[in-house]
């Protein structure tokens, strides 16, 4: 038998090497587009409607005209805020963002990049299985991929979104079932507006049929050993 020598398979050191630099070259055009349009992103839209909660009111984080006028204040952007693209996002995100209206757009985008990496890095802490070097190139792949990749470019939310499953993941693993669900809402809740109504039904439709299976045991085929099937519990 041979020995073995401590190195990690190729084809693990091939996947962390390609995953090291795929992500080292987002970051590199990340830094770029920031340099070159330090404006040019989703983070202002949320940016705006936490000044517009600040200044005018909460109720008035939705209205189109105001959006506009702060908008052209804080950004070069006059016209950066049309019926096609405005904030229709819940309030709490745009709470979450009122500490960065401290700061001028491109210094809170940056600051908000921070928090968002740090908000991954928590997730694949949390949840990530194996260790060493293939833990690390989990990690890797994540901000190599390309949704990942154009989040942090425009500041979105999505790894709030990730964060928050890897929290669902974690209360359900310790049997925190409540805890879990509440979590799970608020991972919905980030961004409802891309939910369309024909995965909305689909999922209603998905939990009605797990509750009736729940009480009403399926047919389950012939082949399913008995041992396998899961029962109604009392």
């Amino acid at each position: 038998m041979r020995a073995s020598t401590g190195r990690p398979p190729l084809w693990l050191s091939a996947a962390a090497l390609t995953a090291a630099i795929t992500a080292t070259d987002g970051l590199a055009r990340r830094v770029s587009h920031f340099v070159d349009q330090p404006y040019d992103n989703d983070f202002r839209l949320n940016y705006v409607a936490a000044k517009i909660g600040l200044t005018y009111g909460w109720s008035h984080i939705y209205d189109l005209g105001l959006e506009q006028s702060v908008m052209a204040a804080v950004t070069p952007y006059a016209n950066g805020i049309n019926t096609m693209h405005n904030y229709v996002t819940p309030p709490p995100i745009a709470w979450l963002h009122i500490p960065f209206t401290l700061l001028p757009v491109p210094a809170g985008f940056v600051v908000w990049g921070i928090f968002t990496t740090a908000l991954l890095v928590g997730a694949w802490w949390l949840v990530s299985p194996g260790k060493g070097l293939a833990r690390v190139t989990l990690l890797l792949i994540a901000f190599a991929l390309w949704p990942m990749y154009y989040a942090f470019l425009i500041g979105q939310t999505v790894p709030l979104t990730i964060a928050c499953l890897a929290v669902c993941w974690w209360c359900l693993e310790r049997r925190h079932w409540a805890l879990a669900g509440v979590v799970l809402a608020l991972a919905l809740f980030v961004k409802p507006q891309l939910h369309s109504w024909s995965a909305d039904v689909g999922g209603r439709l998905c939990t009605a049929r797990s509750a009736v299976w729940s009480w009403v045991p399926p047919p389950w085929p012939r082949w399913v050993p008995m041992a396998s099937r899961p029962t109604r519990r009392a």
